[in-house]
């Protein structure tokens, strides 16, 4: 959900998309090799847009551990982003091998992706050269961190949804306030097709309750 709507946000930013936002689907395909990266893009196509302006990819990963962090492509920067709500050094050379082999696969990806759009008349550009596998892998400094082992997901959700805006990754610690916070951004978002039904029954059940 949380994919869907910053890409629907994106995609009606001014100026256009520059981010992409990939659902996690994306990473466990990726990281299982029973996938290959032109099957991944046709499956979620709707997450992708123009190469040409790039400037971030946002992709949720779960490890051997069930435990979820964010991986932030910075193709500015030439960073490959690491942000953890539950930072342990001895998982560092798991996260990082996790980390390239999800970069190698997105870019990829971007290949596969450029030359559907060159097919269909939408991008004019020959080739890209990012090479993503080969970014420097970068932790955070100082970033909150969970402070139970279930709240993974909700902060990797959290992070993609404020902190871009934020330009930073310090965002509050997960609890109650934000916990309904993160549900009514997702439910009162414009890409929420049923957002006016779900209004009126709230309102509906307001008026009962009273």
């Amino acid at each position: 959900m949380v994919a869907c709507k910053m890409t629907h946000d994106e995609k009606n930013r001014s100026g256009g998309p520059k981010i992409w936002f990939l659902p996690p689907r994306v990473s466990e395909q990726a990281l299982s090799f029973f996938y290959p990266p032109s099957e991944v893009v046709m499956n979620y196509s709707a997450y992708l847009s123009d190469v040409s302006s790039l400037s971030k990819i946002y992709v949720p990963i779960k490890d051997l551990f069930k435990h979820w962090y964010l991986l932030c492509v910075d193709v500015k920067k030439m960073k490959l982003i690491c942000i953890d709500p539950m930072q342990q050094r001895p998982r560092k050379t798991i996260r990082d091998r996790q980390i390239r082999q999800l970069a190698n696969f997105i870019d990829w990806m971007i290949h596969e992706h450029l030359a559907d759009e060159r097919l269909a008349g939408k991008s004019e550009l020959d080739e890209v050269a990012y090479q993503l596998g080969e970014f420097q892998i970068y932790y955070p400094q100082n970033l909150p961190q969970q402070d139970n082992s279930f709240d993974s997901r909700m902060w990797v959700a959290r992070w993609q949804l404020y902190a871009d805006t934020r330009n930073s990754f310090i965002i509050p610690p997960v609890d109650e306030s934000t916990r309904m916070r993160l549900a009514l951004d997702l439910v009162l978002s414009n890409y929420n097709k049923v957002k006016e039904n779900t209004i009126e029954a709230a309102k509906k059940l307001v008026t009962k309750i009273n």
